[in-house]
C-alpha cells in the first residue's frame, strides 16, 4: 500500500489548482516541449495523490507546472 503524497496535495491547494488543471498544464508544458508520449488525466494526478510515483518525464513537467503557477522557479 502506498502512502499518500502530502506534499503534492498541500501544493495543489495551495496553488488552487484541481487535478484536471495540473494534468491540463503537464500536457500542454510536454506538447510545448515536442514530447509526444506524455498521457495524463485527472485519475493520474489523484493516483499520484495517493502515493504512486509518477514517471519519465512527468515528476519535471508536475515540478514545472506547479512551478509557474506558484511564482516559483524550479531547478
Amino acid at each position: 500500500m502506498s502512502t499518500p503524497n502530502e506534499l503534492l496535495a498541500a501544493l495543489l491547494d495551495e496553488a488552487a489548482c484541481s487535478r484536471s488543471a495540473l494534468a491540463r498544464d503537464i500536457r500542454t508544458l510536454a506538447t510545448a516541449r515536442g514530447i509526444r508520449d506524455v498521457r495524463c488525466d485527472h485519475v493520474d494526478v489523484g493516483r499520484w495523490l495517493n502515493g504512486m510515483v509518477p514517471r519519465g518525464e512527468k515528476p519535471a513537467l508536475i515540478a514545472e507546472a506547479l512551478g509557474r503557477r506558484l511564482g516559483r522557479a524550479c531547478h
